[in-house]
């Protein structure tokens, strides 16, 4: 799922972020964008945690939040995106000793599962039942949007502010 919106401001805070110099850009972008989606991460982690049992912390150790920058170097700020998802984590994987990846298991969990056979070409027809999907990473990024916009907003013109003062110095 991807959120667009237009955003008001983004302008203003385009020409300052100009007055930053190199390396100091992509600190400033990343900073804002994780903080940014903490409450997405938050709202995905206690969706899951309270709508599931989760014995073996497979999938609730896979939820992360991810940045990304353009690979030039001369950052932007329409050019930057945080991530928050569940993730394959290999080493929760192996701890559990599951087959199965944590964005699969995600998957289902979300969307649901209609009754199927579970060993079509084996012995014997068992069937399982299904069930009906529990979203909890789509309402945490709906429910979180004004947030991450708005809190992206005031963490770029803080970050901003913050490192034009260093470079003052």
């Amino acid at each position: 799922m991807k959120i667009t919106a237009e955003v008001l401001g983004l302008k203003e805070l385009e020409k300052q972020f100009e007055k930053v110099a190199g390396a100091t850009k992509g600190k400033v972008l990343r900073s804002a964008l994780r903080k940014a989606a903490k409450p997405v991460h938050n709202d995905m982690q206690s969706g899951f945690d309270s709508s599931f049992n989760s014995q073996t912390g497979h999938l609730s150790e896979s939820i992360k939040t991810k940045t990304a920058l353009n690979k030039k170097g001369n950052h932007s700020i329409y050019d930057a995106a945080a991530y928050v998802g569940v993730y394959p984590n290999k080493k929760a994987q192996a701890a559990t000793g599951s087959n199965l990846p944590a964005p699969l298991i995600a998957f289902w969990l979300e969307t649901g599962v209609k009754p199927h056979l579970l060993n079509p070409k084996g012995l014997g027809n068992l069937m399982h039942p299904g069930f009906a999907g529990v979203p909890f990473i789509r309402t945490a990024l709906i429910n979180n949007e004004a947030k991450v916009i708005s809190t992206t907003k005031e963490e770029l013109a803080k970050g901003i502010e913050r490192a034009i003062k260093r470079q003052q110095k």
